[in-house]
């Protein structure tokens, strides 16, 4: 029992540790896919950047003729402002997103264009289908499984040690030039059996 004990823990360390694996995996595409979201982002602000001070100078010109009133004019500088504190929090995000990226897959800075190019099968998957795949892909489930086995195998070590017990003592012999007679066998021959028993 023993014996199954470390294997049971063993079995479930490396479990956890493929767990640790795939949730590692997870991270760094999710990280991957907030760069390219972020960058996007970065991108339409821009665009947005540059209507917006269109815009405010159309309207600044029309305040000025009389057709526009002046709260017009606070209004585009307003949404002007809001969308560059927008890129300028866009490109932290896409900055901060880089840099983790780099920290997940172990590089020291991750330069250059993402692309995407996941490509999804369309497969129409079934409950049973999905249970199956958890039961042999899920290594949180595996490691879970594998602690129980573990836990069983040390109760019956547990259990074990209330068996009776019979220890033989070989260097009280063979530290003697002679054969021992009765009264040494005795005392080289234990038989341990336990008074108490579990409930």
């Amino acid at each position: 029992p023993a014996l199954q004990t470390a294997g049971a823990f063993a079995k479930m360390q490396r479990a956890v540790l493929l767990d640790r694996q795939a949730l590692l995996m997870l991270d760094v595409a999710r990280t991957y896919f907030q760069v390219m979201h972020s960058e996007k982002q970065v991108a339409v602000l821009k665009y947005s950047i540059k209507v917006a001070r269109q815009r405010l100078a159309d309207i600044q010109v029309k305040e000025k003729t009389g057709v526009a009133r002046p709260v017009d004019v606070f209004l585009a500088e307003s949404q002007l402002a809001k969308t560059q504190n927008e890129l300028i929090q866009a490109k932290a995000d896409v900055k901060n997103g880089r840099a983790m990226l780099a920290f997940l897959i172990g590089v020291p800075a991750v330069k250059g264009p993402l692309t995407g190019g996941l490509k999804i099968p369309s497969i129409n998957w079934h409950i049973d289908t999905l249970l199956k795949l958890t039961e042999t892909h899920r290594q949180d489930l595996t490691a879970a499984h594998e602690r129980v086995k573990a836990a069983a195998a040390a109760l019956e070590a547990a259990w074990g040690e209330y068996f009776p017990s019979v220890s033989l003592n070989l260097m009280r012999y063979l530290s003697r030039d002679t054969f021992p007679n009765d009264v040494d066998w005795t005392s080289m021959i234990q038989v341990n059996v336990p008074i108490f028993q579990p409930d």
